[in-house]
């Protein structure tokens, strides 16, 4: 199966749409062989519905804002069995198939949540027992977060980044299992940057770690 490589949305810098494009191989690599289902929490733009209409033979995509669904569902209600609903976070639970769900993403979503915590179990939850569910989680104890701290500035929406050991400790509370990571945010001078050295020389310093997890109780 080809998938769309070149990335056409707009971006702050080169580095931002490298990032992206790494997060979209690293879904993309992550649910392959294809998925019979996958839930999208906060499509945004779209960015991964593109990819995700590929590798899923039902798609259901779910986000707060009424506009953002409507533009979406034009844009893809040609290419397959995709539902596209106006639903909070916090309802997902409501939607047919929870549970039941072979994938679930939620990317550059949950550090918006208020309830964070709730929002990754309701997330994992939403999959089968063996299911995968992809998020992202931001790290203020990061180069980037003290950065952030040291000359803060009024950001447009709520952001929660997290303690480490608040990461650590939400993901061991999770039904699941961690499988893989994909880590970003370390020292950069316009588009060079540390990022693949800091992986993995330090991991637990990343700004941003989006975790792919296997669910894993009955």
């Amino acid at each position: 199966m080809a998938f769309e490589r070149r990335n056409t949305y707009q971006f702050r810098s080169l580095y931002h749409r490298t990032v992206a494009e790494k997060e979209e191989e690293f879904v993309i690599n992550a649910f392959r062989p294809d998925q019979e289902s996958i839930l999208e929490i906060g499509p945004g733009s779209g960015r991964m519905t593109r990819h995700l209409c590929q590798l899923a033979d039902a798609l259901t995509v779910c986000d707060v804002d009424s506009e953002t669904i409507f533009n979406l569902k034009e844009r893809f209600r040609a290419q397959g069995q995709f539902d596209f609903r106006v639903l909070p976070f916090e309802s997902i639970e409501q939607l047919p198939g929870y549970g039941r769900f072979s994938a679930a993403v939620a990317v550059r979503v949950v550090p918006h949540v208020a309830d964070w915590r709730g929002a990754l179990q309701r997330l994992v939850r939403s999959v089968r027992p063996g299911g995968l569910a992809i998020f992202d989680l931001w790290n203020r104890q990061s180069f980037v977060g003290l950065l952030m701290k040291a000359f803060p500035r009024a950001e447009p929406v709520v952001v929660h980044r997290l303690s480490r050991r608040d990461i650590k400790e939400a993901l061991a509370g999770l039904p699941a299992q961690p499988i893989a990571a994909l880590r970003w945010g370390y020292p950069r001078v316009g588009p060079f940057h540390l990022d693949d050295l800091g992986a993995s020389l330090f991991p637990s310093f990343a700004y941003s770690t989006m975790f792919c997890v296997r669910r894993i109780d009955a």
